[in-house]
């Protein structure tokens, strides 16, 4: 049974990076309350189809205020990193859309041996924004609230000088307090490694990993398994190339209604437990330059991923990429955007046939005053369509964002 998502583990994280003496006297210790505004505004806050009429098509100015806090430390053995973030959103003209969304973030991470470190790590989310998975997964939602909570353990251990190996658990819950969405829960595990090649090619890693994942929705359950191998190569210390490629084997369990009988006006059915599989080829690859004053990445992705707020999954491919130019040293501007391309068929690994593409590039420019205040500007451009409605949506949004910050440990 779905359970709502709690962030209670959150506090163990702080007790245990708090309180502990060792920890007080930290080699690096930081405590980073913040401040931000952020004003917008948004001509479709809900990407609605352009064959819609104008008036079905909300637009409003949004303010946006944040207060944030960012705590460090750091020893010999072991580093701790937790933020946390309560937005409070105001919508001008619709204002029955206002709320206070809370992100926490934490992670601690422990050396036993030289060659052993354990890590922990966590995160819940409250938010409301239609645009909260857009960017990520290039899925829409509306506006109803949202609770998500995660938690995981990572045990990285070096087999040999030149061969690292690391096993890795997730659990996540996704909570809509919305009949119109479906929650959902999952539990990932992974296997992998990382070996050292320099001895046949320089500043060359060889890379295998087997995961698998368990999906699991009202009426819909969902096992992926997939395995992939690859390498990562860096050149000339600026570029990085990674690449990685395999296969999925996905298999889907729900129950499926079918008519067995016509009796006057009265219609028989019958539920079966049906079964899905299927495989297909996944992959990731990555190419990042680093230089002095300009830093850039471009990825693509293809793998099963939940389909955020309906029941099941679907097979996702993505291609995002980000450039930043640092023009002087207070003045910087940045470049990103993606494509999304989200599907899934009938009865396929979902209830519902699924076809969504979705793309989307940011232009912003920013100042920094110094470093713990900085001013941002930024335009962002959408397109959403969904192949089987056979409707087309388009979203502006242009933002003014003020940034302060101010360490009272250090």
């Amino acid at each position: 049974m779905l359970r709502r998502a709690n962030p209670l583990f959150l506090l163990f994280f702080l007790c245990v990076a708090v309180f502990p003496p060792s920890l007080v006297h930290a080699d690096e210790f930081r405590l980073l309350p913040s401040f931000a505004e952020k004003f917008e505004y948004n001509d479709n806050l809900f990407i609605a189809p352009a064959n819609l009429t104008p008036n079905q098509k909300i637009h409003d100015f949004i303010s946006t205020t944040s207060g944030g806090l960012h705590l460090l430390s750091n020893t010999e053995r072991m580093n701790f990193d937790f933020t946390g973030r309560v937005d409070q959103l105001l919508y001008r003209d619709n204002p029955n859309l206002n709320s206070t969304d809370q992100f926490y973030k934490a992670a601690l991470r422990y050396s036993v041996t030289p060659d052993l470190s354990l890590s922990l790590r966590g995160a819940y989310d409250r938010d409301s924004r239609p645009d909260r998975e857009l960017f990520t997964s290039g899925l829409v939602l509306n506006g109803a609230r949202r609770e998500v909570s995660s938690e995981g353990i990572t045990a990285d251990y070096s087999l040999t000088d030149k061969t690292l190996s690391s096993l890795s658990y997730d659990h996540g819950e996704y909570w809509y307090r919305s009949s119109h969405f479906v929650s959902m829960t999952y539990d990932a595990a992974n296997l992998g490694f990382v070996r050292d090649l320099t001895d046949f090619v320089n500043n060359l890693k060889g890379r295998l990993n087997v995961g698998y994942t368990h999906y699991m929705f009202t009426g819909l359950t969902t096992d992926n398994y997939e395995a992939t191998t690859g390498f990562e190569y860096a050149l000339h210390e600026k570029w990085t190339f990674l690449l990685d490629g395999g296969a999925r084997y996905t298999q889907s369990a729900f129950q499926a209604q079918q008519i067995v009988g016509v009796l006057g006006p009265f219609v028989f059915v019958s539920t079966q437990n049906v079964t899905t599989t299927g495989s297909a080829p996944i992959g990731t690859a990555r190419l990042s330059y680093k230089g002095e004053t300009t830093t850039a990445e471009l990825s693509a992705n293809r793998d099963v991923m939940p389909a955020y707020g309906s029941i099941g999954t679907l097979e996702r491919t993505a291609i995002t990429f980000n450039v930043k130019q640092k023009f002087t040293y207070e003045l910087s501007g940045s470049l990103y955007g993606g494509y999304f391309l989200n599907k899934s068929k009938a009865a396929q690994f979902s209830a519902t046939p699924l076809d969504f593409t979705t793309w989307y590039a940011s232009p912003s420019i920013r100042y920094d005053f110094n470093k713990d205040m900085y001013l941002e500007g930024s335009y962002i451009f959408i397109q959403a369509d969904n192949n089987i409605a056979s409707t087309t949506a388009y979203r502006n949004q242009v933002m003014l964002r003020l940034f302060v910050q101010h360490a009272i440990m250090e």
